[in-house]
């Protein structure tokens, strides 16, 4: 009898051990969701801070820009990103991102990516409008980038 008290002792102690709640995660340890949210921070800094070495240092090696806007359509690596950038002069001012759902290549898989949207009025010394794109955000080596935008820019 004290045999089968034991055991059931045992029993119960090792199932209440596995209804414990799991620990709570560190606190300098984000979810990926949190560090987009950092992501997003950063990347509408960079812009209002109009530093190109800053804005460019978002955006992966291999991205692939497609912009649309009152002078035609464009498709841009990042050189071609990086003499928009310098060209256009634009003053950005309220922007509003928002982060979208994850990318997934395979839903048995974690996401590949996530999609941002966002929408804000511009100024250049030659228009007014609302710029309005979308992005496809991946992290590689440890750091959120631009993989892909879509993005147009349509006069007031």
């Amino acid at each position: 009898m004290k045999h089968l008290v034991l055991i059931f002792a045992l029993v119960l102690l090792g199932a209440c051990a596995h209804q414990r709640p799991d620990p709570a995660p560190a606190a300098d340890t984000l979810s990926p969701r949190g560090e987009l949210q950092q992501f997003l921070q950063g990347y509408t800094e960079a812009f209002n801070s109009r530093d190109l070495s800053r804005i460019l240092a978002l955006y992966a090696e291999d991205v692939d820009v497609r912009l649309s806007g009152p002078d035609g359509g464009y498709r841009l690596d990042k050189e071609g990103l990086n003499a928009a950038f310098k060209l256009k002069q634009t003053v950005w001012s309220e922007q509003r991102l928002r982060l979208g759902e994850p990318i997934l290549a395979d839903f048995s898989q974690a996401p590949v990516g996530y999609l941002v949207v966002g929408e804000w009025p511009v100024q250049s010394k030659s228009w007014s409008g609302t710029y309005q794109c979308a992005m496809v955000v991946v992290k590689r080596e440890g750091r959120w980038l631009i993989l892909r935008e879509a993005a147009s820019e349509d006069s007031l």
